[in-house]
């Protein structure tokens, strides 16, 4: 993608209100992982004592651990381009049921001219027992009336075990639009 393309999708995600860098919102995602492990840890901490354990300090803090040390892991990304054979409402619609098929959509409805790009953003969980969260950016652009320009980019935190989740989610999601 040349960088013009790129600062193009910048100001599109910033100006429908899907702004936030894929970086604050996968340590957000990673800090909501640290949290419902604190929870289950909490859980089982009173199962084996037999008194209940109160889970929301550990909560907060693993929650703050988790996102701080998400802002030091690199990030994993890949990008699948597809052409699909279907008006650009179709590709829209399609791309709002994989991404609810396989996780959950970040993005509002636009309500953009169809011939200006459309991006559709969710949360894919990937890696190794689908513990990880992925970004998943999709990026409908019309190219006439029965074809259709698909971007579907993938992005996850890497910790020392490579788990390629954003290839991963991204290789996913661009199979569920092609069906």
């Amino acid at each position: 993608m040349t960088w013009t393309r790129f600062e193009q999708r910048l100001r599109l995600l910033e100006r429908i209100g899907v702004g936030d860098d894929e970086d604050e919102i996968l340590e957000r995602e990673l800090g909501k992982v640290g949290e419902e492990g604190a929870k289950i840890g909490a859980e089982l901490a009173g199962d084996l004592t037999g008194q209940s354990v109160p889970a929301f300090p550990g909560e907060v803090g693993a929650r703050v651990g988790a996102e701080r040390a998400a802002e030091r892991l690199p990030k994993n990304t890949h990008e699948v381009s597809l052409t699909l054979e279907v008006p650009a409402a179709t590709a829209v619609a399609r791309a709002y049921r994989s991404l609810t098929v396989a996780g959950r959509v970040l993005t509002e409805d636009q309500d953009d001219a169809p011939e200006n790009p459309q991006i559709v953003r969710g949360i894919v969980k990937a890696g190794f027992l689908n513990m990880n969260p992925a970004v998943v950016t999709i990026t409908i652009t019309p190219q006439g009336a029965s074809s259709t320009a698909v971007e579907v980019r993938g992005a996850a935190k890497e910790g020392r075990v490579k788990q390629r989740a954003g290839k991963q989610a991204a290789e996913r999601i661009a199979a569920l639009l092609s069906r």
